[in-house]
């Protein structure tokens, strides 16, 4: 396969430590590896440059050494983490290479304990650090001073060509059990390619899922959020059902979508995700669709707070999910969009995506069709500011201002076209009412 480097940025750096270590301890024993190196393999662009360096503290005394060379080095390149052997940094004083960040570390083998995730590591040989990786494809060495791709498990650039996930162990329960974390990368690389994953990784990975529960929330949420937003999202999540480790990532969305009892078992999460796959691959989006089954807004947060999402993610995913129960009996359908668009803080377009998992083809389009003919008209604010609605209305404060709002939002649904003057005598007219606005 050609390892062709097609970001020229990238590809100057590369050149210019090449340069740089001729002559050096670090000839011949620096490699880059990792995600760059498969993606330029698959004629993709990467601009993660991640070395090592076959040397004790090889990755160290590469930064400081290349920095020195450089004349670019300073109190605050090389950045050095010498608990963990890792130093970044950037080469300065070339134009071409100033804004390329570059990590180094030495060649490493690590030891786990059945607690945790974070091995305790030292210096080891390319052979011990290829074999500490995940995946065989995610273990190919480019070794700079040789322009050479080096295949050290022997079969990395064979699951290339033949579009195999595999884990660099013959053994795929000591990867798993190790770092559990593997288990959703395996689940994300064959999502995003749409490739085979190997018989014994996947009946290994499958034996390993209840070890995800060492994994914290945040590292979870991360991986998911990859597998979700990727252009196809099906195989990831057909894959996250079909091998058990939905019931403890998202044990809520395993309960509400198979329920033994009930007919058509897997009718709800297939639907589910078939909705995923075809809508824009945007996390909101998606997640949306996904949290379509919780019974109500409020426990849907209290799910998404549990799995260490950020507010702006749930303020956005909950407001989406107005899209479920949007629709009142014998209303006019204009009228219910326009208050979903305002009930929904204009968020309409993932709450449709949302109301697609609860209604028929037909009904949906005929409800996307209505919004993109009334959107213009829905997108109107109030033609009267606060200050002056409650100069009408002195006798008003607090949470009622609110209600008042509410009511006036909903007078401008049931007619876009509402004047200040008519704002006005909706206002004096208005009459306290302590349960208005409450679903």
């Amino acid at each position: 396969m050609k390892f062709e480097i097609k970001d020229k940025k990238i590809a100057k750096t590369i050149n210019t430590i090449r340069a740089l270590i001729k002559g050096t301890k670090f000839e011949g024993v620096t490699y880059v590896v990792g995600g760059f190196v498969r993606d330029t393999l698959m004629g993709e662009t990467s601009n993660d440059l991640d070395i090592v360096v076959n040397l004790p503290s090889g990755g160290i005394d590469l930064a400081n050494t290349l920095t020195e060379l450089d004349k670019s080095h300073s109190d605050s390149n090389p950045v050095v983490y010498p608990k963990y052997g890792t130093a970044s940094f950037h080469l300065k004083n070339n134009d071409e290479c100033s804004d390329i960040v570059i990590e180094s570390v030495e060649t490493r083998k690590e030891q786990y304990h059945s607690e945790s995730r974070n091995p305790e590591t030292c210096f080891g040989t390319l052979e011990e650090d290829a074999f500490r990786r995940d995946l065989t494809i995610n273990a190919l060495y480019y070794n700079i001073s040789t322009d050479k791709v080096e295949d050290v498990t022997g079969k990395g650039l064979d699951d290339l060509k033949n579009h195999v996930i595999r884990t660099t162990n013959d053994n795929p329960n000591i990867v798993f059990y190790d770092d559990p974390l593997r288990i959703m990368r395996v689940i994300r690389f064959a999502n995003r390619y749409g490739w085979k994953i190997e018989d014994k990784t996947w009946q290994s990975l499958q034996q390993n899922a209840s070890r995800i529960k060492i994994i914290s929330k945040e590292r979870i949420c991360n991986e998911l959020n990859k597998i979700i937003a990727n252009k196809e999202c099906i195989d990831g999540l057909c894959y996250l059902k079909n091998s058990g480790i939905l019931c403890y990532i998202l044990p809520e969305v395993f309960e509400q979508c198979f329920v033994p009892d009930i007919d058509n078992f897997n009718s709800r999460y297939d639907r589910i995700i078939n909705i995923c796959n075809q809508s824009p691959n945007n996390l909101y989006t998606r997640l949306s669709i996904l949290f379509s089954f919780c019974k109500s807004n409020s426990e849907c947060e209290d799910i998404l707070s549990t799995q260490k999402y950020p507010n702006v993610v749930i303020k956005n995913v909950t407001n989406s999910l107005y899209g479920k129960t949007f629709r009142k009996e014998n209303e006019d359908l204009e009228i219910s969009l326009r208050r979903l668009y305002k009930k929904c803080d204009q968020n309409i377009d993932n709450a449709l995506w949302v109301y697609r998992v609860v209604t028929d083809e037909e009904t949906y389009a005929e409800t996307v069709n209505t919004w993109l003919k009334i959107k213009d008209s829905a997108k109107i604010y109030l033609p009267i500011d606060g200050n002056e609605i409650f100069s009408y209305r002195t006798d008003i404060t607090g949470n009622d201002r609110k209600l008042l709002i509410d009511y006036l939002h909903e007078e401008q649904c049931k007619n876009p076209e509402l004047t200040k003057e008519e704002c006005i005598e909706l206002i004096k007219k208005y009459q306290i009412n302590k349960t208005y606005g409450k679903d």
